[in-house]
Protein backbone atom coordinates (compact mmCIF):
# COMPACT_ATOMS: atom_id res chain seq x y z
CA UNK A 1 0.00 0.00 0.00
CA UNK A 2 1.61 3.05 -1.36
CA UNK A 3 -0.99 5.70 -2.15
CA UNK A 4 -0.05 9.61 -1.06
CA UNK A 5 -1.42 11.15 2.19
CA UNK A 6 -5.09 11.49 1.80
CA UNK A 7 -5.25 10.61 -1.74
CA UNK A 8 -8.78 10.61 -3.59
CA UNK A 9 -9.14 7.96 -6.41
CA UNK A 10 -12.47 8.16 -8.17
CA UNK A 11 -13.93 5.08 -10.78
CA UNK A 12 -16.18 4.74 -12.83
CA UNK A 13 -18.30 0.86 -13.08
CA UNK A 14 -19.72 0.36 -16.50
CA UNK A 15 -21.55 -2.32 -17.92
CA UNK A 16 -20.80 -4.20 -21.54
CA UNK A 17 -22.47 -7.01 -23.27
CA UNK A 18 -20.70 -9.54 -21.52
CA UNK A 19 -18.85 -8.04 -18.47
CA UNK A 20 -18.96 -5.34 -15.72
CA UNK A 21 -15.95 -3.14 -15.92
CA UNK A 22 -14.37 -0.63 -13.20
CA UNK A 23 -12.45 2.30 -15.07
CA UNK A 24 -9.86 4.48 -13.73
CA UNK A 25 -10.03 7.29 -16.23
CA UNK A 26 -10.28 5.38 -19.40
CA UNK A 27 -8.16 2.41 -17.73
CA UNK A 28 -10.16 -0.56 -17.35
CA UNK A 29 -8.67 -1.82 -13.57
CA UNK A 30 -11.29 -4.35 -12.83
CA UNK A 31 -14.12 -6.50 -14.41
CA UNK A 32 -16.38 -9.31 -13.50
CA UNK A 33 -18.22 -11.61 -16.00
CA UNK A 34 -21.74 -11.59 -16.67
CA UNK A 35 -21.50 -15.46 -17.09
CA UNK A 36 -20.20 -16.18 -13.68
CA UNK A 37 -20.39 -12.96 -11.82
CA UNK A 38 -17.18 -13.79 -9.73
CA UNK A 39 -15.07 -11.54 -8.15
CA UNK A 40 -11.07 -12.49 -8.11
CA UNK A 41 -10.10 -11.88 -4.60
CA UNK A 42 -6.48 -11.30 -5.33
CA UNK A 43 -6.94 -9.17 -8.45
CA UNK A 44 -10.00 -6.97 -6.67
CA UNK A 45 -7.36 -5.85 -3.88
CA UNK A 46 -4.64 -5.47 -6.40
CA UNK A 47 -7.13 -3.20 -8.28
CA UNK A 48 -8.07 -0.89 -5.67
CA UNK A 49 -5.86 -1.55 -2.60
CA UNK A 50 -2.40 -1.89 -4.17
CA UNK A 51 -1.73 2.01 -4.04
CA UNK A 52 -4.03 2.54 -1.02
CA UNK A 53 -2.45 4.19 2.43
CA UNK A 54 -4.92 4.97 5.43
CA UNK A 55 -6.63 7.83 4.41
CA UNK A 56 -7.27 7.74 1.17
CA UNK A 57 -10.86 7.79 -0.16
CA UNK A 58 -12.45 5.15 -2.77
CA UNK A 59 -15.18 6.68 -4.80
CA UNK A 60 -17.01 4.59 -7.48
CA UNK A 61 -19.14 6.04 -9.44
CA UNK A 62 -22.00 4.78 -12.08
CA UNK A 63 -21.93 4.90 -15.20
CA UNK A 64 -24.30 5.46 -17.77
CA UNK A 65 -24.89 2.45 -18.84
CA UNK A 66 -26.01 1.39 -15.57
CA UNK A 67 -30.21 1.96 -15.75
CA UNK A 68 -31.42 2.58 -12.15
CA UNK A 69 -34.55 -0.36 -13.03
CA UNK A 70 -31.65 -2.90 -14.02
CA UNK A 71 -31.49 -4.75 -10.61
CA UNK A 72 -28.63 -7.46 -11.48
CA UNK A 73 -26.53 -4.45 -12.24
CA UNK A 74 -27.15 -2.13 -9.35
CA UNK A 75 -26.72 -5.47 -7.52
CA UNK A 76 -22.79 -5.89 -8.43
CA UNK A 77 -22.04 -2.08 -8.16
CA UNK A 78 -23.53 -2.51 -4.30
CA UNK A 79 -21.42 -5.23 -3.76
CA UNK A 80 -18.49 -3.69 -4.87
CA UNK A 81 -18.88 -0.96 -2.73
CA UNK A 82 -19.64 -3.29 -0.26
CA UNK A 83 -16.58 -5.11 -0.49
CA UNK A 84 -14.52 -1.45 -0.65
CA UNK A 85 -15.64 -0.68 2.36
CA UNK A 86 -15.39 -3.91 4.03
CA UNK A 87 -11.88 -4.01 3.46
CA UNK A 88 -11.33 -0.45 4.22
CA UNK A 89 -12.34 -0.49 7.71
CA UNK A 90 -10.36 -3.90 8.22
CA UNK A 91 -7.41 -2.16 7.25
CA UNK A 92 -8.11 0.69 9.56
CA UNK A 93 -9.01 -1.39 12.71
CA UNK A 94 -5.19 -3.30 11.54
CA UNK A 95 -3.77 -0.32 12.31
CA UNK A 96 -5.00 1.41 15.24
CA UNK A 97 -4.03 -2.23 16.60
Amino acid sequence: MKGGKDMKKIYSFEEQEEKYIVFCDKDEIFTINKNTLKIEGNKFYDAFFDSYSIGDTIEIKKGNSIKKDEKLSNAVYDTIISLINDIIQKINEQKEE
